[in-house]
C-alpha cells in the first residue's frame, strides 16, 4: 500500500504523535490532502491554511467557507477522491508534476487569503 511510502518529497500517513510533529511535518509540505470529513468540511482544511500548505480538496461534497467571495481555485485544488491504490499513485504523480511556478502562485494566494480563517 501507499501508507508510509513516498519519495523524498512525499509524506503519507495519519496524524503523527506527538501532535506537534504532525504540524511540523505539514508546515514543510507544499500540498496537503484534505479528504471529506464527517460533516460539510473538516479540520484538515483549516490545518492546511495555518501551516501554509495548499489544500488539495478530495471531495465534491465538501462545502468550503466563504465560497461566494473567495477565489478558491487560486489557492486550492479540487480533485476526485482516489478509490484505489492506483488512483492514489496517479494523484501523487499529478501533484509532483505540477509546475513549481503554479505551486508558488497558489502558496502566495493562500497566504493572502488565510486571514479570513483567523477568527
Amino acid at each position: 500500500g501507499l501508507v508510509g511510502e513516498g519519495g523524498p518529497r512525499v509524506s503519507i500517513g495519519g496524524h503523527l504523535r506527538p501532535v506537534r510533529a504532525y504540524y511540523e511535518r505539514i508546515t514543510d509540505c507544499q500540498y496537503c490532502l484534505v479528504p471529506k470529513g464527517v460533516g460539510f468540511t473538516n479540520g484538515r482544511l483549516m490545518e492546511s491554511f495555518f501551516s501554509g500548505c495548499v489544500p488539495v480538496i478530495l471531495s465534491d461534497a465538501m462545502v468550503v467557507p466563504f465560497d461566494a467571495f473567495l477565489p478558491w481555485a487560486s489557492f486550492s485544488l479540487k480533485l476526485p477522491m482516489p478509490r484505489t491504490p492506483q488512483e492514489a499513485a496517479a494523484l501523487l504523480d499529478h501533484l509532483q508534476g505540477l509546475p513549481a511556478e503554479e505551486g508558488l502562485r497558489m502558496h502566495e494566494a493562500l497566504a493572502e487569503h488565510r486571514c479570513w480563517f483567523d477568527y
